[in-house]
Parts: C-alpha cells; sequence; structure tokens
C-alpha cells in the first residue's frame, strides 16, 4: 500500500489537505479535506428566500455565480417552480462566463508564476 499526503495543498482559497492511497491490486483512494467552519448552513435556516442569494455569494467571492444558481435551484426544487426557458439560458450563460473567468484567472495568475519561474515555489 502506498499513501501520498499532500498538506497543506497550496493555490487555493483556505486550507485543505489530499490523502491518495493506493493498495496492492491498484485501486486508488483520493481523498479532500477542507478545514475550517464558518457556519453558513446555520446562518441560512429560517433565511427569507430573498436574502439567500445576497448570502451565498460571500461563501467564496470567486465563485459566487456557482453559489447563487445552486440556491437557486435549490429553492426552485422546494417550490415545484420551474423558471421561463429565457431565465435558463441566462443561468446558463453567466454559469459559463464565471467558469471561462475563473479559468482565466487560473492560468494566467496561479500557475502562469510556476511555469514561468519554476525554481520560485521552492
Amino acid at each position: 500500500m502506498a499513501e501520498l499526503v499532500i498538506d497543506p495543498v497550496t493555490r487555493i482559497s483556505g486550507i485543505a489537505a489530499i490523502r491518495v492511497v493506493t493498495d496492492e491490486e491498484g485501486n486508488v483512494e483520493a481523498r479532500f479535506q477542507a478545514y475550517g467552519y464558518r457556519g453558513f448552513e446555520q446562518i441560512a435556516v429560517g433565511c427569507h428566500l430573498d436574502n439567500l442569494l445576497p448570502l451565498v455569494s460571500r461563501i467564496c467571492g470567486r465563485d459566487s455565480v456557482f453559489h447563487q444558481v445552486a440556491v437557486a435551484s435549490a429553492v426552485e426544487v422546494a417550490t415545484g417552480t420551474r423558471p421561463p426557458q429565457e431565465a435558463m439560458n441566462v443561468r446558463l450563460l453567466a454559469l459559463w462566463a464565471q467558469l471561462f473567468e475563473r479559468h482565466a484567472v487560473c492560468l494566467t495568475v496561479h500557475s502562469l508564476p510556476d511555469l514561468l519561474f519554476p525554481s520560485s515555489g521552492q
């Protein structure tokens, strides 16, 4: 059995660790563990629906659109409503824009320094 532990994981917001274990048969198990408690679940309990979108957008400033769409979808399922197709298209466009922006930031700000100056991270 082989084990690889990366703790702390860098280039992310927050504190986390990754543990990868392989057994004799070649099976691989990978675990990601984020540390820290922020209490958003307890704050959201009993929160009026109008206040949920601003609240969840503060969970992670970088991925606010992802969190807002997730909460909007959860509210729609809970209330049994379905938004119009135009709203779904705008939501999908916002998700793709957020994904494109996150990849651009990750490639330029997070990865590019390591690629241009590989010895600076040691």
